[in-house]
């Protein structure tokens, strides 16, 4: 508004001289002057006047629910109503574009302009959204600007946006040591503990026994071992799964071999470290969704209470949620919180539950150690491991003492590729 204002009094000012200068010298190159500048602005008034007075914008996507670092084609179908089919139309789509977040973070620039020519009524157009953060993008504008032949006059209508997109985080792609049940950590990287650890591929290990099936033995192991073992199939009806998502910023702020992990935060609310815990989370639910382990629980924050998945759309549910995950500023109260909301939906029998954090921390730690001794089967996945000497190098060790499988996603990552400013749940 505030531009066309001031186009209509650049104009007039520029009429104004030229009819000041037709009446002071007089001569035809000064009428011509000042007609022109007053045709042109008699076609823009026109142009605002009896432009359209409505439009309908239909916006689709492909692939509907795309993953970080996918291409993200999106289409735009815009139809107008009332008035005159403009001459050309210019839509400027705010989709994942300019936003201000929940998490008050910093949205990189996304979004596409479409140029269009002709006096019709219908148009249709694409354009490419890239490297998209993990986020959900919501109430994104749409701009319809039109104007005169020469664009100095221009009138827009402003289309408020209802489309969702949810941009899923992406898996990780690890080696085959992740798979083969081992406990990471340990410097002779054999299995042990063979009665409380529970194989990443179903089922538990133990020693071979006479008359086992050749098909359950588990052969890598047997090859790292020395001796042969037996994988035993979890039974039909097996318990839910647990999975527990550490988001407390100080779980991945930590000093990591004596250089500040500062180097690896990104734009916004988020860091490096943290987007591959959320991607080690979807990893954790692909792969049991897959494999059919049954009903799981994922809690994580200061979410009220854990969220059931299962079925067909376990998976499909447990990636929104972790589209919209965000790093909080919790204390050492917020992980016991975390434990006693999953505790809430046990079933009494002993637990199989996976926690993913950054950073081993004291008091994660602690709450490990509490939950192993009251019987359930954690395993804890860290994004790195604690810095030589501090506290949490000391947990570490005294949890895998206790048996505890604890595995360190970045010495098991082939490649891991996260846009920065990635966590954002985006209103824009």
């Amino acid at each position: 508004m505030r531009n066309s204002v001031l186009i209509w009094l650049v104009a007039g000012v520029c009429l104004g001289l030229m009819a000041a200068l037709y009446g002071w010298r007089g001569g035809s190159s000064s009428l011509f002057l000042m007609l022109l500048f007053f045709f042109i602005m008699i076609q823009g008034a026109v142009v605002q006047l009896i432009g359209p007075k409505r439009a309908v914008v239909k916006r689709s996507w492909s692939p509907i629910t795309p993953s970080v670092g996918d291409e993200v084609e999106v289409t735009l179908s815009i139809t107008i109503f009332g008035g005159f089919p403009p001459m050309w139309l210019e839509v400027r789509d705010g989709f994942a574009g300019p936003a201000s977040r929940i998490s008050k973070g910093v949205a990189q620039r996304q979004g596409g302009v479409l140029w269009f020519a002709g006096f019709r009524r219908e148009y249709s157009g694409k354009y490419i959204l890239n490297e998209l953060p993990r986020g959900i993008y919501m109430d994104c504008p749409i701009t319809l600007t039109w104007g005169d032949a020469f664009g100095w006059f221009r009138r827009s209508l402003y289309i408020e946006g209802i489309d969702v997109l949810i941009v899923h985080p992406s898996l990780l792609r690890m080696d085959s040591s992740q798979l083969d049940g081992r406990i990471e950590g340990n410097d002779s990287e054999e299995i042990v503990s063979m009665s409380r650890v529970s194989t990443q591929l179903g089922g538990h290990i133990r020693e071979y026994e006479a008359g086992d099936p050749l098909r359950r033995i588990h052969w890598k192991g047997s090859a790292k071992r020395g001796s042969l073992l037996t994988r035993i199939p979890d039974e039909a009806g097996q318990e839910p799964r647990y999975l527990l998502l550490d988001t407390r910023r100080g779980a991945y702020a930590h000093i990591l071999g004596g250089k500040s992990a500062e180097r690896m935060v990104g734009l916004g609310e988020t860091n490096q470290m943290f987007e591959m815990a959320i991607s080690a989370a979807a990893t954790w639910l692909k792969r049991e969704f897959t494999k059919g382990s049954g009903d799981v629980y994922f809690c994580y924050g200061d979410m009220e209470s854990a969220k059931h998945l299962s079925g067909n759309r376990g998976l499909y549910d447990g990636l929104n949620l972790l589209a919209g995950v965000l790093q909080e500023n919790g204390d050492s109260e917020s992980v016991s919180k975390l434990f006693v909301r999953a505790n809430q939906c046990r079933s009494g029998k002993p637990q199989i539950m996976t926690i993913i954090t950054g950073i081993m921390t004291p008091e994660m730690a602690e709450s490990i150690l509490r939950l192993s001794n009251s019987g359930d089967q954690p395993e804890v996945w860290c994004v790195n491991r604690s810095a030589p000497g501090t506290e949490g190098e000391k947990w570490s060790t005294r949890l895998q003492e206790y048996g505890i499988t604890i595995r360190y996603l970045t010495s098991h990552i082939a490649t891991f590729s996260a846009t920065e400013g990635g966590t954002a749940h985006v209103s824009a």
